[in-house]
């Protein structure tokens, strides 16, 4: 896993790999600092009628071949982390299991996830991940240099967990509140990168009995 997180994480930081730019404070908090910031999506894409786009689709970053080592290691590694889940948490993956019975196949990324982002140097504020479906675990892979902080913090439970370079932490994201803390980098060219995989509720569609 440590492999498939090192060339993922090597490709996604190169121009052969589409993103999605932003600039925006670097914490939970309205900081004055702004540092530059990036994404990428892989899977499924639900729809988003804001974007006059009304129907569901897979990443447009799939169609660049330039991608093509970068979405296959994710791929691996998102069915290295399944086995793990299987591993540690049995319950859980045959739970998310059946709950993936109701999504069809075309918009598995693997199979207990439908979706990937990749955010580099991203603190997001605190949120829920209503979109998912309930039930369901995330997968969150951090590569971090140079940096400290950058942790995900829990303030309904007080609680910050430390992801240092290349640790796992499967969350329900669905379920509580959560932020990243702030990202400061202690030398040059530092940075923290996740590696998330996650189910979405828009593409799981329970069969009628």
């Amino acid at each position: 896993m440590c492999a498939l997180a090192d060339l993922a994480n090597a490709e996604f930081r190169t121009d052969r790999v589409p993103k999605s730019n932003m600039k925006r404070s670097s914490g939970l908090t309205d900081a004055e600092k702004e540092v530059l910031q990036f994404s990428t999506i892989l899977g499924s894409v639900p729809p988003k009628p804001n974007f006059r786009r009304a129907y569901p689709t897979i990443s447009s970053v799939h169609r660049k071949k330039s991608a093509h080592n970068f979405i296959k290691a994710m791929i691996y590694l998102a069915k290295e982390s399944e086995k793990l889940i299987k591993e540690v948490m049995p319950e859980q993956h045959a739970r998310q299991t059946e709950l993936f019975e109701d999504v069809d196949d075309q918009w598995k990324f693997s199979p207990l996830f439908t979706s990937s982002i990749s955010n580099f140097n991203i603190s997001a504020r605190f949120h829920v991940d209503h979109a998912n479906i309930k039930g369901t675990v995330n997968v969150i892979i951090c590569k971090k240099l140079n940096t400290v902080g950058g942790d995900l913090h829990l303030p309904d439970y007080n609680a910050t967990i430390g992801q240092q370079d290349n640790s796992i932490l499967v969350y329900p994201a669905w379920k509580s509140m959560h932020g990243v803390t702030e990202i400061t980098e202690t030398f040059e060219a530092g940075y923290r990168n996740s590696l998330i995989f996650y189910p979405l509720k828009a593409f799981h569609h329970p069969k009628k009995n």
